[in-house]
This record gives C-alpha cells, structure tokens and sequence, in this order.
C-alpha cells in the first residue's frame, strides 16, 4: 500500500489487488471483515510476472498522478505493517507518536517496529520518502 502522511493525517494513495477487494467490487463481498482466512490476502496482480498455471502472465500495472502538496512522507509498506494498522487513520495514530523532527529513517523503524510489537506475522517491509 501507499499513504500520503502529513501531521493532519494519512491518506491511502493505492488499493490493494487482492481476491477479497476484487469479490467486493463485484459485489459478492460487501465488507473486507466477511471474508477470513488465506483468501482474503490473495494476490491477484503484482509486480513482475504473475504465474498462471504453466503460462506466465504480464499484468499491467496501475498508474497514479497525485500531486503532494506541501511537506510530508510518502510511505510504501507491506501487509506486514497494514495487518496491524488496516486504516488510514491508524497509520496516522502511529505516526503521531513520532516527534516531528523524527527523520524518514526513525519513521521507518517505528512502523516496523509498531507490527513486531503486535506479533510480526508477516515480512514488515517499509519505504519512506520525504517530500519537502
């Protein structure tokens, strides 16, 4: 996922491609929290090749323009991070905790540190980048 993070909050820049987001826009699902389980993170596009059977398939990516307005923090993150702060506004919450001289490093390392304090199931994988 991708946040745009400034003091005000956090704003989610990207949705997951995901078998439980593709089942809600088909209407077959009408909220995340229904569906538990291995489904629900499946992966339906990513980067680089996506294996369908024995035919490797190209998947096109999505392409987003969005200006940044002022200071803040791009953040790109895994579901390592997400899975603990699923919302905007609690990845906001965690970031509040910082200092606001904190710099994009000590950022990063409080949200890996955030999910492996809440149990770490999941590779954490965190990039910052600092607009000015």
């Amino acid at each position: 996922r991708c946040y745009w993070l400034t003091r005000r909050g956090a704003e989610l820049l990207t949705h997951d491609h995901s078998w439980v987001n593709e089942a809600i826009a088909r209407g077959e699902v009408k909220d995340a929290n229904e569906v538990q389980g291995a489904l629900a993170h499946t992966i339906t596009k990513c980067l680089g090749p996506l294996e369908v059977g024995d035919i490797p398939a190209e998947v096109e990516p999505d392409v987003r323009i969005r200006d940044l307005a002022g200071p803040g923090l791009v953040l790109l993150c895994s579901d390592g991070l997400w899975n603990y702060a699923p919302a905007p506004e609690d990845i906001a919450r965690v970031m509040r905790v910082a200092p606001d001289d904190t710099n994009a490093v000590a950022m990063a390392r409080l949200f890996v540190n955030y999910a492996l304090a809440r149990g770490g199931q999941d590779n954490v994988s965190v990039a910052l980048y600092a607009h000015a």
